[in-house]
Parts: structure tokens; sequence; C-alpha cells
């Protein structure tokens, strides 16, 4: 028979032993023998005996299976065989080869071959650990590639973020040298990636006259891990690469790497914000027309004037000047 199957009406796919056993062996026998040795064990196995190759590829695409036991040497088909049949699937499942005589030279074949263990049937005490063993590896082996898959996917959804903030990311490391340029600080301070990363970042981005303070405030924060900037949102101006400077509002948080401190900035361009807030104070206090201090900017002055000459007990003269015809000028 090509082909033999033998499930459990118990088992019961929500349990913790359940197990399914794909079998590559031409010996009925051998199901019934592994089937009573993994119920002893307390799994409730599931079983499929192949043994050809279009066999074992229809039940490997067809189902899932937590096992795959091979026979050495079959009348019409081989470990070797099977085992590059399963790497030309591109699996990743549990793999041991059990053999009535095999040689080391045939063993550490089927090792090259990428099964996981192998087993001598007349020394089958060796099987259940065996089994034992490499499902736990085979699920270490899942739980490892599920993190990395989960990384890999967070890490693709920080770079997009990353790629299309509207606002510049840096990072700079305890050294204060650039390790992250993103496409917007290229866009707001001029430089290109490879002409920061690596280099110093209030060398390339601070005012000279602001350029020690900031220098020593990083040196002060990677030391303590402390600042009066970490953690909270600052005005500064910064330095442009032709070399203007314009208003940036500043964010900083640190993480730790290891035993490393880094730095992320996250700096706003406000040159436009700052324009508009000029406009709107100047249009606050100075008349359209005639561009001079208006009637509640009077009021202002006037009342700091009054309080000042109060608090210092002083005069205060107050000069009012009429102008000829001015209506006309304003007409």
């Amino acid at each position: 028979m090509a082909i033999a199957e033998n499930r459990s009406s118990q088992s019961s796919p929500t349990e913790s032993k359940s197990l399914r056993v794909l079998l590559v062996d031409d010996a009925e026998d051998e199901l019934l023998l592994l089937e009573d040795e993994l119920r002893q064990e307390g799994y409730e196995p599931t079983i499929l005996r192949v043994e050809t190759e279009e066999a074992m590829k229809k039940a490997i695409t067809g189902e899932q299976w937590d096992l795959l036991i091979i026979d050495y040497v079959m009348p019409r088909f081989s470990a070797p065989a099977a085992l590059e049949l399963y790497h030309r699937l591109q699996l990743d499942l549990p793999v041991i080869v059990v053999s009535g005589q095999m040689g080391e030279q045939a063993a550490v074949e089927a090792m090259r071959l990428g099964a996981h263990d192998y087993i001598v049937k007349h020394n089958r005490e060796r099987l259940l650990p065996a089994i034992a063993r490499e499902l736990d590896d085979y699920r270490e082996r899942q739980a490892r590639r599920r993190a990395e898959t989960a990384l890999k996917e967070t890490e693709g959804k920080l770079a997009i973020i990353a790629r299309s903030a509207q606002d510049a990311i840096v990072m700079v490391n305890d050294m204060g040298l650039i390790e992250f340029w993103n496409p917007a600080a290229e866009r707001i301070f001029g430089h290109l990636p490879d002409e920061v990363m690596g280099r110093d970042v209030h060398e390339l981005l601070a005012p000279k006259e602001y350029r020690k303070n900031a220098a020593d405030s990083l040196v002060h924060f990677f030391k303590t891990g402390d600042g009066p900037v970490v953690g909270t949102t600052v005005e500064l101006p910064a330095k442009h690469k032709d070399g203007h400077t314009f208003p940036v509002e500043l964010s900083l948080s640190s993480f730790r790497n290891n035993d490393t401190r880094s730095v992320i900035a996250i700096v706003r361009d406000i040159s436009k914000r700052k324009e508009m807030e000029q406009a709107l104070e100047q249009m606050a206090t100075h008349d359209a027309l005639t561009n001079f201090f208006n009637r509640a900017e009077l009021e202002r002055r006037l009342e700091d004037e009054i309080n000042r000459a109060l608090r210092y007990n002083r005069s205060l003269s107050i000069f009012f000047l009429d102008l000829d015809h001015f209506k006309s000028i304003n007409d």
C-alpha cells in the first residue's frame, strides 16, 4: 500500500500534546509501533505513512505536520531523496532519520543533508527523547522567526515613518556624532546624508555663538542622564548648509541601546510660523496705512510708562503733536 493513515478519534488539535507525524517508511508495522510509543509517552498522535516521493510531496503540500520521520532505505525511496525533496519544498520541520543498519558514514551523510537526528531501530529508546528535543527546538526556531519577522515589520514601519515625516529626525550617539538622517532633515538643513553621517551635530547645525553651550549640554547629559532640554520642546536658531540661520522647534528624547545611550532629535522649521507671528504682531500694534503705532499700542506703552514713573517716583511728560492737513495725507 503506497499510503497508510491512522488517525485517533480522541486526538484534538487544541491539546498541548497532540502531534501530527508524517512517517516516510515502507513498513506498516513501523506506524503501529510508533503510534504505540507516542501514546505511552502521552502524545495524541495523528500519523500518515507514505513510501514514495509523490506521496510525500502530496502529503506535505496538502497538510500541516509537526514532525517528519524518514526510514533511510526503502524499495522505492530513500532518506537522501526525501531530504532533497524536503529542502526543495523549503520546509522547516523536525526531521529524524531511522534505519535498521545505519553505519557512521550514513548517519553523517543524513545529518549533512539536513536531518536533525538519526536513530538506529534496535536502539529505539533514543527515539522519544529525540522527538521531544527536536519539537522543543522547532518551537524555539518558530518563536525566533516570529520575533525576527515582527522586528523586521517594525523596522519597516519605522523606516516608512522616518521617510515620510515632515520634521527632521536626527539620531546622535554618545559622542555627538550623527547616525541617522531622514529626508526631511536633508530638506530642512540642506545637507545630503553622506555629508553628515559620522559628523559632529553641533559643528554642522548649531550657529557659532550657541555651539559650545549646546555641545557642553550634550556631554553633561551623556554623563549624568540629565539635562534641561531632553524630554521638552524648545525654540532655538539652527544653521543651514548655506550658512544662514533660521528658527526651529526642537524636541529631544533619549534611549539606550545595550550599554550606550543615544539621542533622537525631532526638528521642525518654524520660519513661516515666526513670520506669521511677526505679521500678526505688526497688525495688532501698527496702523496699516501709516505703519505708525496704533491706539492699542499707544495705550499699552502709556500704561508701561506710567507704571515706571510711579515705581521710580519720576514725573512723566506727554507731547501732543497736531499735524496740519493730516487727514488729506491719510485720504
